[in-house]
């Protein structure tokens, strides 16, 4: 499976260097930052990602089965901060309780490579996910230097096939002190 175009997009930006994604699951964007030369922590609460780990057999991959809320994210540390359709799975103030500790774990010259859901998205009526209006996801980041900033409205299908309409919003943005 190919990494995520945003993926490849903000490796662009940045050089190798140590990378974290939140929500790695199956390690599809994991794979591709280890072949471009980052050091790679994946973190996700599904146990699957110790195995698929396994599998991959890189000393330069370590691995966190835990919640992003019990994660210690540390400060300055990350010079790539991953997250592809993952944290809007958690109810909104935890996400937004969340994000402070995720854009202080960024470098000086950190980015952060990251999807939300907007309010149109046909999971919108699921409880304890979080969706977006624009302005919100602007103002989120407005602390940020914006690199690219997309609203997609598209019919597609999930990572499982099911029919889906997407409403995301994918960001790039570098950390602006």
């Amino acid at each position: 499976m190919k990494p995520a175009s945003l993926v490849i997009r903000a490796v662009k930006i940045t050089g190798p260097g140590l990378a974290l994604d939140l929500g790695a699951g199956s390690l599809r964007n994991v794979k591709f930052l280890l072949e471009q030369g980052f050091e790679v922590t994946a973190v996700d609460k599904d146990p699957v990602i110790s195995e698929c780990a396994a599998e991959v057999n890189n000393d330069k991959l370590h691995t966190e089965v835990t919640n992003f809320e019990d994660f210690d994210y540390g400060e300055r540390k990350y010079d790539l901060i991953v997250s592809i359709n993952s944290l809007p799975f958690l109810p909104k103030d935890a996400l937004l309780r969340l994000l402070p500790k995720i854009k202080n774990a960024l470098t000086d010259e950190g980015v952060l490579c990251i999807t939300l859901f907007g309010e149109r998205d046909g999971w919108s009526n699921k409880k304890d996910v979080s969706f977006f209006s624009r302005s919100e996801v602007e103002g989120l980041f407005s602390d940020m230097h914006t690199i690219m900033f997309v609203e997609e409205d598209l019919e597609g299908d999930t990572i499982q096939g099911d029919p889906k309409y997407w409403h995301v919003f994918k960001l790039i943005a570098k950390r602006a002190e």
